[in-house]
C-alpha cells in the first residue's frame, strides 16, 4: 500500500473521529490501536528460491499497519519508487513476512518495510536485497519431423465448422480425417509414411518431456496458472492444471527463453468472454518480453481441452486426446498420441514467426509519439498488417476503463475518440487471427477541460451493492457494486477486522450508463464493478468491516466512497462509510492474497490539488426540524469535511412542481476545526489534512399553497479560493439524516421536509 490515513490521539467528538473514513484514501484500514509511532526493520530474506521468496521484518511497537515495498529497484523512502506493495495489517510486536511470488530466476529484489499509526509513521532504517536462484535453461524439446504438424492425431481428426489451418494435418495410422482440405494451409497426411514417422518422433518427444527433472518448479495440484507471470522454466504438476484468466509467459528480453509444463493428467483453460469485454477471453496465454510460442511445450499426461475463446500458445503433447473448442485461437501445435484431435476454433497455427510480424502504426492526428489536441475529441487512424491476416483494432485510453473497436484493418479509423484534462495514453491494438497483437502508443495533451476541477468535487458515491451475508471461510462469492462519479474510475473491495487481517481485491469493470445528475448537461455516469469475492479463513467467527476504494485510471490515490442510506445493509454503526458482515463459522485462520496493485507510476496525471478535491465534500450532520410551517423562520445547521477550504448553499425543491423555490447561500460558523484525518500522497510521502466546517442558513417558509408538502433539500460546496468554480452537490453518508431520500435512481444527496400550513 502506498497512501495510509492517519487518525491521532484526543479526538474530541465521535463524530470527528468517526468521520476520518469519509475522507480517507483507498489503501488505508481504519486505525482502531493508538500507539505510539512505530519502529520496523527489516531481516534477511528467507526461503529463497527460483520464483519465490520470504522478505522479513520485525515490528518492535505494537498496533501499527505494516507494508512492505519490493521490486527490482531500490525505491529507497519514495513511495512511487518502488514497483510493488503489500499491506500486511494491522500488527502487534513481533516478526512478519510476505511470500513473494512469480519472480525471475538469478534477479536481484529489494524491499523495505513501512509501518504507520495515528501518532507517525516509520521506514526501515536499510533496504535489503536479494537474488533468486538461477533456474538451469531448459533446451527446447526437439519434436523432429512431427514440428511440421499444426494438427497430429492417432484415432480421428474432427470438426464442425472450424477455421484455417496454417501446418500440415496427419493421422497415423488411417481414420476419419474430418477436416475439409479447403481450410488446411499445409498438406494431409492420412496414414502415410510421413504421419507414422511423426507419430514415432511425438513418443520420443513426449518421453524427452516427461524425463525432465532439473530446476523443476513444483505447482499445486489441480492449479489455476492463470493470472500469473511465469519466468522461463520448468514447471510440474502431479495431477493437472488450469488456466483461468491471463497467463503471462516473460522472456525477460531472451528470445530463446524456454517454457516446460508437465502435468500428469488433464490440460483445461476457460472457456467463454468477459462479460463486459467480448474482446476478452476468459483464458489467454500472453507472451512478453521475447517470448516466442515455439519454445513453449505442455506435456499433458491424459488430455488437454481449450475452452470456448481460448487464445492458447505452444505446442501440445497429450498422451490421449486434445479438444480445441469453438472460436479457440492457438498458436502452436495440437499433437495427440492414442487418441483424437477436435477442432473447433477460429484458427490453429504453427508458431506465428513462421507467417510473419503483425504490425500497427499510428498516422493520424500524428504519426509521431505525442500529440497535443484542441478538443476532446479526436479523430484517430492508422494502418495495419499481417500475414494471416488482421482482424480487429482496437483503441483504449489509459485515463477510461472501456475498450473501443476500430472500423477497418488495414487502414484504421475511429473518430470522436474521447479525451480527459491533462496527459492520455492512447494504445492501439492489432489482432490477428491466432489471437495474437500487437500495440502503438501516442501520448496526446488535452487542456481545455475549465470544469474538470469541479466535477472532482464531485466525489464517488456508490448506488447498489450486492454482498452476501453470512459468509463461509474460504467459500467465494459474488460482489456487485455501482459507483456514481463523473470521471471513468476503477475501484477495489477492501474489507477487515479491529486489529487482524485487511485484505482488497480489484473490482472487475462491467460498464457504464449515464445518471440524471449533471452539470450544465455534463452528465455523471455509473461504473459497474464485481468481483469473485475470496472470503478469508478467519480464525474465529465473527463481524468484519468491509469499504469501496475508488480512484482515477491511475490509480495513484484511492479515496473511500460514500455508501449512503439506501445501498446495502448493515452500515457499520461507528465508522460511517463502512458496511459490516459476519464470516459465520470459524476457518484456519488464513488470509486470502491482496489482488496486484493497479498503479502505473509512468501514468500519473492528477495532482495532490485534485486528490484533494476529489475526495469531495461530504456531510456529517444536520440539523433541521420537520413539519414546517409557513410563515415561519427555520435555520438548518450541517457539518461538513473536506481537504479544501469551501463556501456552501442549501437548495430546496419542491416535489409536486420540480421547481427550486430556494437556494440559500450558507453562513460559515466560526473557524473551520482542525482534524486528524488526513492521507499521504504515494508519490512525495506527504500528508495532508481535512478540516471541518460548520454551515447555517436561515430561512422563511413561503405563504404559498403551491408550496405545500414534501420537499426535497440538499446541499451544495464551491471551492472559496476560486469564486467562479461551480457549485457541486456534496455527499451524504448513511445515517447523517433521518430522512433520506431517493432522486432520479441516485442515492446519497437529498433529504426530504414536509411543509404545513
Amino acid at each position: 500500500m502506498n497512501t495510509h490515513e492517519k487518525q491521532a490521539r484526543g479526538v474530541n467528538s465521535t463524530k470527528q473521529f468517526l468521520m476520518g473514513l469519509v475522507l480517507a484514501v483507498a489503501m488505508m484500514v481504519p486505525n482502531w490501536i493508538l500507539a505510539a509511532v512505530p519502529a520496523v526493520e527489516n531481516d534477511a530474506a528467507s526461503s529463497v528460491l527460483l520464483n519465490s521468496a520470504v522478505l522479513n521484518g520485525t515490528l518492535t511497537l505494537d498496533g501499527a499497519q505494516v507494508y512492505v515495498y519490493w521490486g527490482e529497484t531500490d525505491g529507497g523512502t519514495t513511495f512511487g519508487n518502488w514497483g510493488k506493495t503489500n499491506d500486511l495489517g494491522v500488527k502487534v510486536v513481533g516478526s512478519w513476512n510476505l511470500t513473494a511470488i512469480n519472480l525471475l530466476p538469478n534477479h536481484t529484489y529489494y524491499y523495505r518495510f513501512y509501518a504507520t499509526n495515528v501518532d507517525g509513521d516509520a521506514w526501515a532504517s536499510t533496504t535489503t536485497n536479494f537474488q533468486t536462484l538461477a533456474a538451469a535453461v531448459q533446451a527446447p524439446i526437439n519434436l523432429g519431423s512431427c514440428s511440421n504438424f499444426t494438427i497430429l492425431a492417432a484415432t480421428a481428426i474432427s470438426t464442425t465448422g472450424g477455421g484455417i489451418i496454417n501446418g500440415d494435418v496427419g493421422l497415423s495410422p488411417a481414420g476419419s480425417q474430418g477436416i475439409p482440405p479447403a481450410q488446411i494451409i499445409g498438406e494431409i497426411h492420412n496414414g502415410d509414411l510421413i504421419a507414422a514417422q511423426a507419430q514415432l518422433d511425438l513418443t520420443d518427444a513426449y518421453n524427452e518431456t516427461a524425463l525432465r527433472s532439473v530446476d523443476r518448479i513444483t505447482l499445486t495440484d489441480g492449479q489455476n496458472i492463470g493470472g500469473e507471470t511465469l519466468a522461463p522454466g520448468l514447471y510440474w504438476s502431479a495431477t493437472s492444471l488450469q488456466i483461468t484468466g491471463d497467463l503471462t509467459l516473460d522472456a525477460g528480453g531472451d528470445v530463446n527463453a524456454v517454457w516446460i509444463f508437465q502435468m500428469g493428467s488433464t490440460l483445461t483453460t476457460a472457456a467463454g468472454v468477459h462479460p463486459a469485454d467480448p474482446l476478452i477471453p476468459n483464458s489467454r496465454v500472453i507472451l512478453a518480453g521475447g517470448a516466442r510460442a515455439k519454445n513453449i511445450f505442455w506435456q499433458v499426461g491424459s488430455s488437454a481441452t481449450l475452452g470456448t475463446y481460448s487464445v492458447f500458445k505452444g505446442t501440445i503433447m497429450a498422451q490421449a486426446s486434445v479438444s480445441m473448442d469453438t472460436a479457440c485461437v492457438t498458436d502452436g501445435r495440437a499433437l495427440a498420441r492414442t487418441g483424437a484431435v477436435t477442432f473447433n476454433g477460429t484458427s490453429g497455427s504453427l508458431p506465428q514467426e513462421i507467417f510473419g510480424p503483425l504490425s500497427i502504426q499510428i498516422n493520424a492526428p500524428t504519426n509521431v509519439a505525442t500529440y497535443t489536441s484542441l478538443t476532446n475529441l479526436q479523430n484517430m487512424g492508422g494502418t495495419s498488417s499481417d500475414s494471416i491476416g488482421v482482424t480487429l483494432i482496437t483503441l483504449r485510453n489509459s485515463r477510461d476503463v472501456a475498450l473501443f473497436n476500430c472500423t477497418g484493418t488495414d487502414n484504421w479509423m475511429l473518430n470522436g475518440f474521447q479525451l480527459f484534462q491533462g496527459e492520455n495514453f492512447l494504445d492501439a491494438i492489432a489482432y490477428n487471427t491466432l489471437g495474437n497483437c500487437v500495440t502503438g502508443l501516442l501520448q496526446i495533451t488535452y487542456g481545455g477541460d475549465a470544469q474538470y476541477d469541479d466535477v472532482l468535487r464531485s466525489g464517488n458515491i456508490v448506488q447498489e451493492l450486492t454482498f452476501p451475508d453470512p459468509l463461509t471461510p474460504g467459500t467465494t462469492v459474488p460482489v456487485q457494486w455501482k459507483i456514481l462519479s463523473y470521471v471513468p474510475v476503477i475501484s477495489r473491495v477492501y474489507s477487515g477486522v479491529a486489529g487482524g487481517w485487511t485484505n482488497f481485491q480489484n473490482g472487475t469493470y462491467q460498464g457504464v450508463s449515464n445518471s440524471m445528475w449533471n452539470l450544465n448537461g455534463r452528465h455523471a455516469n455509473v461504473y459497474s464493478f464485481d468481483c469473485a469475492w475470496r472470503v478469508p479463513q478467519q480464525a474465529t467467527a465473527g463481524v468484519f468491516n468491509v469499504w469501496f476504494n475508488v480512484a482515477q485510471m491511475d490509480g495513484d490515490q484511492f479515496m473511500i466512497a460514500v455508501i449512503p442510506d439506501g445501498v446495502g445493509t448493515r452500515h457499520d454503526p461507528t465508522y460511517t462509510k463502512l458496511i459490516q458482515r459476519t464470516i459465520a463459522t470459524d476457518g484456519d485462520g488464513s488470509i486470502s492474497l491482496n489482488d496486484p496493485d493497479t498503479w502505473d507510476s509512468a501514468r500519473i496525471f492528477e495532482t495532490v490539488a485534485q486528490h484533494k478535491e476529489r475526495s469531495a465534500v461530504t456531510i456529517t450532520d444536520i440539523t433541521m426540524p420537520d413539519n414546517l410551517v409557513q410563515g415561519t423562520q427555520v435555520t438548518c445547521q450541517w457539518k461538513v469535511q473536506s481537504y479544501i477550504d469551501v463556501n456552501a448553499q442549501m437548495l430546496v425543491l419542491n416535489v409536486a412542481t420540480n421547481n427550486i423555490w430556494l437556494t440559500n447561500t450558507a453562513t460559515q460558523v466560526g473557524s473551520p476545526v482542525a482534524t486528524t484525518f488526513s492521507f499521504t500522497d504515494r508519490t512525495t510521502g506527504l500528508q495532508y489534512f481535512a478540516k471541518e466546517y460548520t454551515f447555517l442558513s436561515t430561512f422563511t417558509i413561503p405563504i404559498d399553497a403551491a408550496e405545500l408538502g414534501k420537499h426535497q433539500i440538499y446541499f451544495r460546496s464551491q471551492d472559496s479560493a476560486n469564486p467562479a468554480s461551480s457549485w457541486m452537490s456534496e455527499n451524504l453518508a448513511a445515517d447523517v439524516d433521518a430522512q433520506p431520500v431517493l432522486k432520479n435512481g441516485m442515492y446519497g444527496r437529498l433529504i426530504e421536509r414536509t411543509f404545513i400550513p
